[in-house]
């Protein structure tokens, strides 16, 4: 059985950037499961607008119960890459990787991670943000002939334990230099957290003086409408050009 890449994208609300994000990783994914939580904006018109046939929507009522959308590629060959309605990769630069990964240069590895980051501005052609790291990885890419058994009930590429279901294997932590800087090229990501992302919910930003740490808040409220954003700091704050991120 051939090697292929398969998206997965859990969505809610973002029709801003949706379109985007997901022509980007087109032509490095095979399949993409575009799972829509009860979008209430344009988010679905925005996905309908991309004329493929690689996506697959489906509507899902509990984002907790969508690792079930991944079982039968477990202990397959196959790659399963998670993006967020939020997440902004270079399609360029992943033609280089889906290349290297066809070629099975990555096989020995079973979670691929790399650096990015989180933009709260796009301006004058570049992205402002914090850096990651020392700010926390998002990306998921996670090679499933790797895997096995039973995957946990839970939000998809979530819970997901070497105990469990990952069979002895590298991970990014085994990356040499090389690789690690390789990786970053290929995959650096715009993660666009603190962007207004669509219409129907208001997002705010703004800066603790006391302790220099980023807090955001979203209305309407909802039980976490409020909460701190593990370091992301003035400190950490950088920018890059957006070349190659927009069409």
């Amino acid at each position: 059985m051939p090697t292929e890449i398969i998206g997965i994208c859990l969505i809610k609300n973002e029709e801003v950037f949706i379109n985007q994000i997901i022509k980007n990783i087109l032509n490095f994914c095979d399949t993409i499961l575009v799972l829509n939580n009860n979008s209430i904006d344009n988010t679905v018109c925005e996905i309908s607008n991309i004329n493929s046939d690689k996506i697959v929507l489906i509507d899902v009522e509990n984002p907790n119960d969508t690792n079930k959308y991944l079982q039968k590629f477990v202990g397959t060959n196959k790659w399963v890459f998670g993006v967020d309605g939020d997440e902004l990769y270079n399609p360029d630069k992943l033609k280089l990787l889906r290349k290297e990964i066809l070629n099975g240069e990555w096989d020995d590895f079973s979670m691929l991670r790399h650096n990015g980051i989180h933009t709260f501005k796009i301006a004058e052609g570049k992205a402002y943000g914090y850096a990651s790291p020392p700010s926390r990885h998002v990306g998921k890419l996670y090679n499933f002939a790797h895997f096995r058994g039973q995957l946990p009930r839970a939000e998809r590429l979530h819970g997901m334990t070497f105990d469990n279901n990952i069979n002895a294997s590298k991970t990014h932590t085994d990356l040499t230099l090389d690789q690690k800087e390789k990786l970053n090229e290929y995959m650096y990501m715009l993660h666009l957290v603190f962007m207004k992302r669509t219409s129907v919910i208001n997002f705010n930003k703004y800066i603790n003086n006391d302790d220099n740490e980023l807090w955001m808040s979203s209305s309407p409220a909802t039980n976490s409408s409020k909460y701190k954003i593990d370091n992301y700091t003035k400190g950490n704050s950088i920018s890059i050009p957006i070349n190659g991120y927009f069409d």
